[in-house]
């Protein structure tokens, strides 16, 4: 959980994530209650409002790995021509460090900083991975320590592992284009049972009202709302194709 709110790079801890959760996960609750709704509707809400400050999280983060993932081939050029032109390995790390915008940036002087205070480079390559939860990164720590171990071009391994990097990239982008379709199709499968009901709801009030006033009703409002997050969860693992 700590690993997932650092990766986001907000200035918020988890214990706050849960406070902020049960506080509006209560306020849904018993907010409906106040307007004489059945609660269902207090469960609903207040499931969306706990959720909530998880999913801005979760998005924050989602942004900065996809960022980092365009700038980190421009990175691993960097490196390697700084290190055919003779600089150290902890060099080009402050190269890349001074010379990329952040989210990358800001890692790899993280990265130089616990390499110039003393850190050893291995520890300090391993927290880079442990901060930056891109598979790209992982694999360049791990060329990096072997490399060290067993020596070898490094300039040549960094050319090799920025190519490999914008050949995925490059895939990834066909794949998000050819799934786009079935994405929209998700979202539009997703708002049109909420749609009709509200058209329905508003065209002719009394039809569904039973839904709001009997208690079999209410439990089929629930085991619907239930086939519809598992349904979501369907689509999502058939369109998130990774690459």
């Amino acid at each position: 959980m700590t690993r997932f709110v650092s990766a986001s790079a907000m200035a918020v801890s988890p214990a706050e994530l849960i406070v902020m959760s049960l506080a509006l996960g209560a306020f849904g609750l018993f907010l409906p209650g106040l307007f004489g709704k059945p609660p269902i509707f207090g469960a609903v809400l207040g499931l969306g409002l706990a959720v909530l400050p998880w999913w801005r999280v979760a998005k924050r983060r989602s942004e900065r790995i996809e960022r980092i993932e365009r700038q980190f081939p421009e990175a691993l050029d960097l490196m390697g021509r700084s290190m055919r032109a003779g600089h150290a390995f902890p060099s080009a790390v402050k190269m890349v460090a001074d010379e990329m915008p952040d989210p990358l940036g800001r890692d790899f002087r993280i990265l130089f900083d616990e390499m110039n205070y003393g850190v050893p480079t291995t520890e300090a390559l391993v927290h880079l991975a442990e901060r930056v939860p891109v598979p790209d990164v992982s694999y360049f720590v791990v060329a990096v320590m072997i490399q060290r171990e067993s020596g070898g071009n490094l300039a040549e391994l960094l050319d090799s592992i920025a190519k490999i990097v914008r050949d995925r990239l490059r895939l990834l982008g066909e794949v998000r284009t050819l799934s786009a379709e079935g994405k929209l199709s998700a979202y539009i499968l997703t708002a049109l049972p909420f749609a009709v009901a509200l058209l329905v709801n508003l065209v002719n009030p009394g039809f569904m009202s039973v839904l709001w006033t009997d208690p079999m009703g209410h439990r089929m409002v629930g085991i619907a709302l239930f086939m519809m997050l598992m349904g979501i969860l369907w689509m999502r693992n058939i369109i998130r194709i990774r690459v």
